[in-house]
This record gives structure tokens, C-alpha cells and sequence, in this order.
């Protein structure tokens, strides 16, 4: 009888979990799409994953060229605007296409409709 109420505990758990996210996607559905995707799709994902893919391809570039991966020569094989236009892009594409997933998967899984009393 134990991991039955063991069982419904969890069960509790995660329904109160399931309905603090559900609040929490109302708030952030109510600032609207454009606002999800620029912040947590452009800003969020995409810069920081842009930043990440940048220092990538510097070590696959330097290692592709023979040169050292330390005492400076880290991104010696990008020129600054190079470096720039990568991020953006990265930063635009990837995140709007990872908002906007991202947007619909909370919809699908937190919309009013698949409220469960």
C-alpha cells in the first residue's frame, strides 16, 4: 500500500508541477509570439549557440591550418566582421527557427484546451 500513496504523491507532484508550467506559459503567451521569439528564439538561443558555433569552426579552422589552439591563436583565422555576420546569421536563423518550435510545442502542450481538471 505504501508505493500506491508513494505513487499518487508523485502523481500530485507532477500534476502541481504541470499547472506551474502552464501558468507560467499563459504569462509569456500573454507578451505575445514576436516577443518569445525575439528574446528566449533570438537573443537567448540563437546568440549564445551562434557565440558556441563561432568557437567551434575557430578550433576546426586552426586545427584545419596546423596552427596552435593557445598563446593567442584561438581566432586568429576569423576577421572581426566575419566573426559578426556569423553570429547574426547563426543568431537570426537558428533562433527564430528554435522560437517558434518553441512556441508551438508550449501551445500544444499547455494550451487551454488540454486543460485536465
Amino acid at each position: 500500500m505504501t508505493s500506491n500513496s508513494g505513487s499518487s504523491q508523485a502523481d500530485q507532484q507532477k500534476v502541481g508541477k504541470t499547472e506551474k508550467n502552464r501558468e507560467a506559459w499563459e504569462s509569456t503567451r500573454a507578451e505575445g509570439k514576436l516577443r518569445f521569439v525575439l528574446f528566449h528564439g533570438i537573443a537567448g538561443f540563437g546568440l549564445l549557440n551562434g557565440m558556441l558555433y563561432l568557437i567551434v569552426m575557430a578550433v576546426v579552422r586552426n586545427l584545419e591550418h596546423g596552427l596552435p589552439l593557445h598563446h593567442g591563436h584561438g581566432f586568429s583565422s576569423f576577421s572581426l566582421s566575419e566573426a559578426l555576420v556569423n553570429i547574426l546569421v547563426f543568431a537570426l536563423v537558428a533562433g527564430v527557427i528554435w522560437g517558434l518550435a518553441m512556441w508551438r510545442i508550449n501551445e500544444s502542450m499547455y494550451s487551454p484546451e488540454r486543460r485536465v481538471e
